[in-house]
């Protein structure tokens, strides 16, 4: 049974072709299910959206209810309350969190041949429900205009706590003292200093890829995203051939990618490995970690200022179309949603995997600058599991001597 029939979320399959030494031909293939908005809310009441989309999109349900809750919101002319949206920013920066940490523990733990660990796992399976809790005690932290928003300000920093033992466990010091490292010394030579003096996974993890010579692993000349107006997006998203574009975007005519290392490419440690990488393996794990700890420290300064606000008024039965915006932790999400009467007419969700893992993306040319060895198969999966997508993902090499 392949991977898209045993998920019903789908799943991408990677296919390599090597000949004659090298990676002659790499295919990036989706059985996604583009179209599941379409399917399962058209014609159906948007609280009935709202409530089922974080159960289908289950690894980042946070970032798919924060942009339909504003959507919804923007269709229906809703101006929520800034604390609301200071909360739902907390949400999100927790759920970027999390899935950063699940990448270093698992994933890194794994090419490293190491167990992970399992209470670090276990801590972070909790706070997928922990943190709404502690905002939003009755559960409504996306119900358009707002929910009850009353903050359990001990629990709050109870899981900031934890978090930041997370992040110090994986960097092998605390966050403050990893960022000092940086402007203290050359990037070139921070970055090693913190190699050569850490046995935590990070600092192995990069180690290892700097030794086996796989810092450059993965380079291709697909640039990032730039910012593009809700406007110009709405009107892809709800013209004739937004299928085609959902199914496989396109940019000013060329495929782009999102997620950390666009988002951190200004990072000067990141820029510094971008000049001599491009956007290869060695500056996708470091804006991985630079992201983390920029996030965790964000988390911080809103567990202290985020304030309790009552709920807003009743979602809007006014027709309209709306779109939003949301940086997830694996790129950019928008949503999209036109409303009639009260019912959802048409939906369109463009994901960040969509962009990286297009059939021309980051990922399917930089797999044609792989090495052609016994590792094939793991060095293809570690610049998958790099570049991150939201499902389940299989690689495949096919030798065409």
């Amino acid at each position: 049974m392949s991977a898209g029939a045993a998920n019903p979320a789908g799943a991408i399959t990677v296919h390599l072709v090597t000949r004659a030494g090298r990676v002659d031909a790499a295919s990036v293939s989706s059985s996604r299910h583009l179209d599941v908005a379409q399917r399962l809310f058209r014609g159906r009441p948007v609280e009935h959206a709202l409530a089922t989309l974080p159960m289908i999109f289950s690894v980042c349900a946070t970032a798919q209810a924060c942009a339909a809750t504003a959507a919804c919101e923007n269709a229906s002319e809703i101006q929520p309350d800034p604390r609301h949206l200071q909360a739902r920013e907390l949400l999100l920066l927790a759920e970027t969190a999390r899935e950063h940490l699940f990448r270093i523990l698992l994933g890194w733990s794994a090419w490293l041949e190491t167990p992970p660990g399992v209470a670090g796992l276990g801590a972070l399976g909790r706070m997928r429900a922990a943190w709404g809790r502690a905002l939003y005690p009755a559960g409504d932290a996306f119900r358009p205009g707002g929910g009850a928003l009353s903050p359990d300000r001990g629990a709050l920093t109870g899981l900031l706590h934890e978090l930041q033992g997370l992040l110090a466990g994986a960097l092998g010091e605390p966050p403050d003292s990893w960022s000092a490292r940086w402007p203290a010394t050359p990037d070139n030579e921070a970055l090693m200093q913190w190699v050569e003096s850490g046995a935590a996974v990070a600092p192995r993890m990069l180690g290892s890829v700097i030794e086996r010579g796989y810092a450059g692993l993965g380079g291709s000349p697909v640039v990032a995203m730039p910012a593009i107006e809700d406007s110009v997006l709405a009107a892809l998203l709800a013209g004739d051939a937004a299928d085609a574009f959902v199914a496989a975007p396109l940019w000013s005519g060329a495929p782009c990618e999102t997620g950390a290392l666009q988002r951190q490419c200004d990072t000067p440690a990141v820029a510094a490995s971008q000049q001599v990488y491009g956007n290869a393996l060695l500056p996708r794990l470091l804006a991985r970690l630079f992201e983390l700890v920029d996030v965790v420290g964000q988390i911080g300064r809103l567990v202290e200022q985020v304030a309790p606000a009552g709920a807003g008024a009743d979602l809007s039965r006014a027709d309209g179309s709306g779109i939003a915006q949301v940086e997830a932790a694996r790129g950019r999400l928008v949503h999209w949603l036109r409303i009639v009467d009260g019912k959802i007419a048409d939906y369109r969700i463009l994901a960040p995997t969509e962009w990286n893992f297009h059939p021309r993306g980051a990922l399917a040319q930089g797999l044609l600058s792989l090495p052609v060895d016994d590792r094939l198969p793991q060095l293809a999966r570690l610049l998958v599991d790099a570049i991150d997508p939201c499902v389940e993902a299989s690689v495949e090499v096919t030798n065409d001597a």
